[in-house]
């Protein structure tokens, strides 16, 4: 109760109260703690206390306690969806919880990163040579999962394997975002998609989704999801220079990020 309803609370006091899990819930709905204080709690990782934590919105996004916060939510659907009810989030933090977002807010965060000079960059990546196009596809139809997520880390060119796991429940997703990224046309991704697991492959709609999924990012808008989705970075430059969020067609994605794209389709062009 005094975690709750104390005018002001001393240092002291906020240190008896951590001792009680009851009052740690009751500190973090607090909005006049300081930012160690709101750390110390997040490192406890306990799930409601975080869920409360998350939802106070004197805990600013750059702040350490929510980087705790977000890095477990890439892992805990509560934690993501309770954290994807906040108003203030940044367009990085969005597509970190991409997977866990409902078809509406998804196209929402695709937008917010289209208009986002964070994520425009100075080179592309190169389309995979043929030999990993092979690879892949070998991989897929002998159900080589460690290999598959090897080449998609190495066609997005992160630094180590990614724990891509598009397996499990709710990661389905980063299977088609990641061949997007990785520069894979859509005749190798429907391949893998057919030929890679039963869970996917047996699935006609599944299958379907997948390739809808595939054909509807736009290549650097998929890249930029996977990073942050995995919280890892592509090996290349960024250039930090807005574009347009609306190309002439009316599609919400990038102009820039279009433009690069059908140059890459189109190399004469």
């Amino acid at each position: 109760w005094v975690a709750r309803t104390a005018p002001k609370l001393s240092r002291a006091g906020v240190a008896l109260l951590m001792s009680s899990s009851a009052d740690r819930a009751a500190l973090a709905e607090r909005t006049d703690l300081s930012e160690a204080v709101y750390e110390q709690l997040a490192i406890l990782a306990e799930p409601q206390v975080d869920l409360v934590l998350a939802a106070n919105a004197a805990i600013d996004p750059e702040s350490p306690a929510f980087r705790h916060l977000l890095d477990r939510a890439r892992a805990d659907d509560r934690l993501a969806a309770a954290i994807l009810r906040r108003n203030d989030l940044p367009p990085v933090d969005e597509a970190a919880l991409y997977l866990t977002a409902d078809g509406a807010r998804q196209t929402e965060i695709r937008t917010r990163l289209a208009s986002s000079a964070l994520f425009e960059r100075s080179r592309t990546l190169p389309r995979p040579e043929p030999a990993a196009i092979e690879a892949l596809v070998l991989a897929a139809v002998e159900g080589a999962m460690d290999t598959v997520e090897a080449e998609l880390a190495r066609a997005c060119r992160f630094p180590y394997q990614a724990p891509w796991r598009f397996l499990e429940p709710g990661r389905g997703d980063l299977l088609p975002l990641g061949l997007r990224a990785g520069g894979f046309d859509e005749d190798c991704a429907t391949r893998v998609f057919l030929t890679i697991h039963p869970v996917i492959s047996h699935s006609v709609p599944l299958v379907f989704g997948m390739v809808r999924t595939f054909r509807s990012v736009a290549r650097p808008i998929a890249l930029a999801l996977v990073e942050a989705i995995l919280n890892l970075s592509a090996d290349i430059e960024r250039r930090g220079q807005h574009q347009p969020l609306f190309d002439p067609s009316g599609v919400p994605e990038r102009a820039g990020a279009l433009d690069t794209a059908r140059r890459l389709e189109n190399p004469a062009a």
